[in-house]
């Protein structure tokens, strides 16, 4: 896919379609990540789809590897384990994880991915039945497309199989969009994480805490990055700030919650400008231990 891209791919791609037929490139005004996959998925002739993004990278046998677990399972998708790389990382590194192939049904996958354990919402460390996609498409025109569909895909296949192996690097940097500066774009994720409760909990019942658990995660996903742009959306912030708040205690009685959860919690009802130097205090705490490391 060329989504407008204004550097030599375009031609690189060009180029790899000339040697093998297999290969079919997509050229078009830059619309988006969400768009891109679609145009894609409405002309793909291929039995199974799997989506890298163009600053990530996989292992060479990754779809060999993903194509195994699902030939062996039976199931529609697979996952594979991933890595969080820096800028200029380039090797896969895989390490050795003493961890079982795992065949689970939907309603465990999504209680994975609902408190981020072993996987999470991406699409790209997965590879997909085309069948999932005959009524699913990617949200036009926004961000977190992957939050918006994996739940249906999920729901869709009825089981999944995950294998440890760690086949898709994930490149952090300042421009990723979970992890770059805030826009008004970047609210979608919180109707889109409503939305997921309520599949979710439509569906099973039983993941109504861990719907809520994640759903709290998203909206203190996108105020950390508000209270640290410019200009601030106070009246935002503070929306965000009242439903933080009005689910909390379903966060803080679960058990299964992760401990940053908590924690997060805790500091916000301390107040916002407390969360917020907590965080400048937390940031420059690891910062300098990485420093030290670097350089003893």
């Amino acid at each position: 896919m060329d989504d407008g891209s204004t550097d030599g791919c375009p031609k690189i791609c060009d180029e790899y379609a000339k040697k093998d037929n297999r290969v079919r490139v997509i050229h078009q005004k830059n619309s988006g990540q969400a768009d891109a996959r679609n145009a894609a998925l409405n002309i793909a002739k291929g039995e199974y789809f799997a989506f890298v993004d163009s600053d990530d990278f996989v292992s060479e046998d990754f779809i060999e590897y993903l194509f195994q677990l699902l030939y062996k399972s039976k199931s529609l998708i697979a996952i594979c384990g991933t890595r969080h790389v820096t800028e200029g990382e380039m090797e896969i590194g895989e390490k050795e994880k003493d961890e079982p192939e795992r065949l689970l049904t939907a309603e465990q996958a999504m209680e994975i991915i609902l408190y981020q354990r072993e996987f999470d919402a991406s699409v790209c460390d997965k590879l997909f039945h085309r069948s999932l996609f005959e009524k699913i498409r990617f949200p036009s025109g926004e961000i977190y497309e992957d939050f918006s569909v994996i739940f249906r895909l999920i729901q869709e296949s009825g089981k999944v199989v995950y294998g440890p192996g760690e086949k898709y690097c994930y490149r952090i940097h300042a421009e990723s969009t979970m992890t770059g500066g805030f826009s008004k774009r970047k609210l979608v994720l919180l109707t889109a994480s409503q939305q997921m409760v309520h599949f979710v909990t439509g569906c099973y019942p039983s993941l109504k805490k861990a719907a809520v658990r994640r759903d709290v995660y998203s909206h203190f996903h996108i105020l950390h990055q508000m209270i640290f742009s410019s200009p601030r959306d106070r009246a935002k912030e503070k929306e965000i700030v009242r439903h933080i708040k009005q689910y909390a205690g379903v966060v803080l009685a679960n058990p299964k919650a992760l401990k940053k959860d908590k924690i997060h919690i805790r500091c916000l009802s301390l107040g916002l400008p407390v969360y917020r130097l907590a965080w400048i205090v937390f940031d420059r705490f690891f910062k300098d231990r990485a420093m030290r490391k670097g350089n003893p």
